[in-house]
């Protein structure tokens, strides 16, 4: 039995008892993290939002497994955004179909989701692509022509059913219903708990042959932009997301078994999520204001460009112990320039080391991690 097989459905319960303190946690951090941006005058333009959109896009293919061109995915969202300029990559179909329903979904936020709304979400995700293994039906909702909506793992001749969404027949009235939740003005539902019902809602209906998980969070970008007001959300969800996938899907394949329509467990993995992005936004920028401290206190034109490169990727949390081998390969120099280069950071007192020979490691000063030794 499935969740949609209650004669509750689609009327969704949750504990907002145990979903109060995560919210409350979540709205906190939020509202901090637009706080310090204001403060720094670092509000958003074209720019950052071109960024994150950009992340959106790569973040919620790869969820599904598909590897976008991260060049040509930048390109096309400047493109979208008018930020026409030099050196950019030529983007395809393939870049541009996704990057057009992220745009919309992010830049309208406050527009009605209607059902023509989606079948163009669908279309411009699917434009250009060649569906090798099966033809699809594109920009319409699917019609189980092919056996009912599965969800499945494993190899075809022993497959998992994780899932069994409702009939063909049901999904337009099922949509109906998801959107006038989504389009509610007078809702009392708190903006973020919609965006994670409506997510589920959308997944659990599963109304597309394929796409639906990326047009779901679509759906979610929408909404979270319309509790900001603001296409800038300050935060990569979809990233997050996508670092915790395996969670990600066990939760709706959970939730999809709920008879009794509880999706607290849900909700508190998705609130959880979005507080975890939010937390992830501090720290990029807890980088970015290290950065700016440090150039403060540094003559700029002490530095070679490459010396500038690895500073501003050690202040932005370099993954990786910095060896001259390595500043070799990232600034592409031989490695007697790299050892220059580093000597010269050092005489400055820019830089210290720890280790000797092979194990020799160089760190900004003042980010020697604890247990490095000197």
């Amino acid at each position: 039995m499935y969740i949609w097989n209650s004669d509750a459905w689609p009327r969704f319960s949750v504990d907002e008892e145990s979903l109060a303190e995560p919210l409350k946690s979540l709205l906190h951090e939020h509202g901090r993290l637009v706080g310090r941006i204001e403060a720094l005058g670092m509000a958003g333009g074209d720019e950052s939002l071109a960024e994150a959109l950009a992340n959106d896009v790569l973040s919620s293919s790869e969820i599904e497994g598909e590897l976008l061109d991260p060049d040509r995915v930048r390109s096309s969202v400047s493109r979208a955004l008018g930020l026409e300029g030099e050196g950019l990559s030529e983007s395809t179909p393939r870049e541009d179909g996704p990057v057009k329903m992220v745009t919309d979904a992010v830049q309208n936020y406050a527009v009605p989701v209607t059902h023509e709304r989606l079948f163009l979400w669908h279309e411009s995700l699917f434009s250009g692509q060649q569906i090798t293994l099966r033809k699809i039906l594109v920009g319409q909702y699917r019609n189980d022509s092919r056996g009912e909506m599965q969800i499945v793992s494993g190899p075809d001749y022993k497959p998992k059913v994780h899932y069994v969404a409702p009939p063909a027949e049901a999904v337009p009235q099922e949509i109906e219903l998801l959107l006038e939740f989504v389009n509610d003005t007078q809702s009392t539902v708190d903006p973020v708990m919609r965006a994670g019902l409506a997510h589920l809602w959308f997944e659990l209906v599963h109304p597309f042959e394929d796409g639906n998980g990326r047009i779901g969070r679509a759906m979610v970008d929408l909404l979270l932009c319309r509790a900001v007001q603001s296409p800038h959300r300050y935060y990569r969800l979809s990233e997050q997301m996508l670092g915790d996938r395996k969670r990600y899907y066990s939760q709706l394949e959970s939730a999809g078994k709920q008879s009794d329509l509880d999706v607290t467990p849900w909700m508190l993995w998705f609130l959880d999520t979005v507080w975890r992005a939010v937390r992830s936004a501090h720290e990029k920028l807890d980088a970015v204001v290290d950065r700016a401290s440090f150039w403060d206190q540094w003559e700029d034109d002490l530095f070679n460009a490459r010396q500038r490169k690895v500073v501003n990727l050690l202040l932005g949390g370099f993954d990786g112990r910095l060896s001259s081998s390595k500043y070799a390969k990232l600034t592409k120099v031989s490695q007697d320039t790299a050892s220059r280069d580093l000597s010269d950071l050092l005489g400055k007192g820019v830089m210290v080391k720890t280790g000797g020979g092979r194990s020799t490691r160089f760190w900004l000063v003042g980010m020697v991690p604890e247990g490095s030794g000197n």
